[in-house]
């Protein structure tokens, strides 16, 4: 609250994202139009290839239709969601664990 009211500003959790943010070695992006094999396009008509991507949807994502229960791979190879499991030990808590199960699978994925 003393951060809403001092600053106007909602607080959040940073670990060093703005400051990856602010040197350049992140950049945000827009709302994605298609993803595709290769690419990915953008709603600005903008197209980029990534190694990999990190979507941030929000707390109504719309996407639980696509995750088995109990687990964070999706249906389709290299897609893998995080923060859907709620527990009683906390949300953080289980974000932590489930990025760091992602992060062992992403290392194993061949690279296309």
């Amino acid at each position: 609250m003393q951060q809403i009211r001092t600053r106007g500003q909602i607080p959040l959790v940073d670990i060093g994202t703005v400051a990856l943010l602010r040197r350049g070695h992140l950049q945000l992006r827009g709302g994605i139009r298609e993803l595709t094999a290769g690419e990915v396009v953008f709603d600005d008509g903008r197209s980029q290839r990534f190694d990999a991507l990190v979507l941030a949807t929000g707390f109504r994502s719309g996407l639980e239709r696509l995750l088995a229960p109990g687990d964070s791979a999706a249906p389709a190879p290299g897609l893998h969601f995080c923060g859907f499991k709620v527990t009683p030990t906390g949300m953080f808590r289980e974000i932590g664990i489930e990025a760091q199960r992602i992060a062992r699978r992403v290392a194993l994925e061949p690279c296309n």
